[in-house]
């Protein structure tokens, strides 16, 4: 209860163990990465410091090993994503693949948001994995079968003329 009460207060950063360890951790791991990081497999908070590096902080990891520069590609791919899913929403006309694609975007970006959030201590510490990257296999699964279920939608969306057809029926006539 005290990580949702406290997840930003200055006593934490002066605590070397309790509630805030993992967290003070997480943020020394970013801190350490510089613009280009330490280089992959070279980071030193995965090896002693950081509990959970491998799900909930591993956001941190990628931070340390590569640094803003690899923050910022990790956070523009999720931007493509949801870019690309949005791209299905806007060319289909039915209602089901919409609604199906939406809920897709908000759970995986809003996912990744989330986990990004707890690691630049925006939010509290709620145990959520970075999809794609984090370690488990039921998470990874779930993430790999909902973009599979994209790709099958974006395989309905007409190509060529059959699509400019399809966006001008959806523009209001002229009388």
């Amino acid at each position: 209860m005290s990580s949702f009460v406290n997840f930003d207060s200055m006593d934490c950063y002066n605590a070397a163990v309790g509630d805030c360890y993992q967290a003070v951790q997480g943020v020394w791991a970013l801190a350490n990465g510089g613009l280009f990081g330490l280089g992959l497999r070279n980071s030193r908070e995965k090896y002693g410091w950081l509990p959970a590096r491998s799900n909930d902080y591993i956001f941190a990891i990628l931070g340390e090993e590569l640094g803003l520069v690899g923050c910022a590609v990790m956070i523009l791919l999720f931007t493509v994503f949801a870019i690309a899913a949005f791209k299905i929403i806007r060319k289909t006309r039915d209602h089901f693949i919409r609604i199906v694609t939406g809920g897709i975007i908000v759970w995986i970006v809003g996912q990744a948001l989330v986990n990004i959030g707890v690691v630049l201590r925006l939010l509290p510490m709620l145990g959520m994995p970075l999809p794609f990257m984090s370690q488990g296999g039921t998470s990874l699964l779930s993430v790999l079968f909902a973009c599979g279920v994209l790709l099958s939608f974006a395989r309905t969306i007409p190509v060529g003329p059959a699509s400019t057809a399809i966006a001008a029926e959806s523009l209001p006539r002229r009388r």
